[in-house]
Formats: structure tokens, C-alpha cells, sequence
């Protein structure tokens, strides 16, 4: 069963009307809740870059907004709260870190996953 109810986490700033959150160990990719217009998402992200981290740059470096636009991912994304890879073991260190975090995702997952909800990606780096 699919549904596109987006789950209410913690930690993410509007701009645009769009949730963006820096993801990754360095933040080195944005994520956006739904799937939206990808040139409105690229000025979202630019905003969210200049306004909530400071980066007076913002995705300048990038390229313009509609190449950056290019650069978005749309992907479905469920929410997990152990690794799947150690039986769950009460001892796994991944496992842990996930119970830890205010939320983790995988946004490796199709839109007829149970529970997957929109999301739109962008890799700052690589």
C-alpha cells in the first residue's frame, strides 16, 4: 500500500512552501518533502542555502536555477528505525544511531513501497 502522507519530521525549515532539511553525515545533500516544481524547488534550496545556513553563495556555484533544476532527484522515501542488516542485534552500533536521530530515511525505495511518501534530492557535492 502507497500513500503520499508525508510524515511530520522534525528539523525541517520552509521556504517556498517546500520542507528542506540538509541530509547526509557533512549535509552534503538537501532533501524536500513532496514533489514539486524543480525549478521552484531550485530556488527553495538556493533560499534555504542563503537564509537557514548562511551561505551568502547560496547554489551560485552550481549554475543557474533551471540547470540546478536538472539536478534534482525525485524519489519516494519510508522512514526506518533499525539498519536491516544485523538481525537486530541489541548491540548494533548503526542500529543505535538511527534510534538516536530525531528521523532516518531511505530513498532507495519505489512508490508502491508500504508507506513511501515524495521526496526530491539534491547533491551538493560529487
Amino acid at each position: 500500500m502507497t500513500t503520499a502522507t508525508i510524515p511530520d519530521l522534525s528539523g525541517f525549515v520552509e521556504h517556498l512552501g517546500i520542507r528542506i532539511s540538509p541530509i547526509g553525515d557533512d549535509g552534503e545533500s538537501l532533501l524536500a518533502l513532496g514533489h514539486h516544481a524543480p525549478l521552484k524547488a531550485a530556488h527553495a534550496f538556493d533560499r534555504f542555502l542563503r537564509r537557514t545556513i548562511g551561505d551568502p553563495g547560496g547554489l551560485t556555484d552550481m549554475g543557474t536555477p533551471a540547470e540546478i533544476a536538472q539536478d534534482i532527484h525525485e524519489m519516494w522515501a519510508v522512514t526506518v528505525t533499525d539498519c536491516g542488516d544485523c538481525g537486530s542485534k541489541p548491540d548494533c552500533r548503526q542500529c543505535a544511531d538511527m534510534k538516536a536521530a530525531d528521523w532516518w530515511i531511505d530513498w532507495t525505495v519505489s512508490e508502491a513501497d508500504e508507506g513511501a511518501f515524495p521526496v526530491m534530492v539534491l547533491h551538493l557535492e560529487g
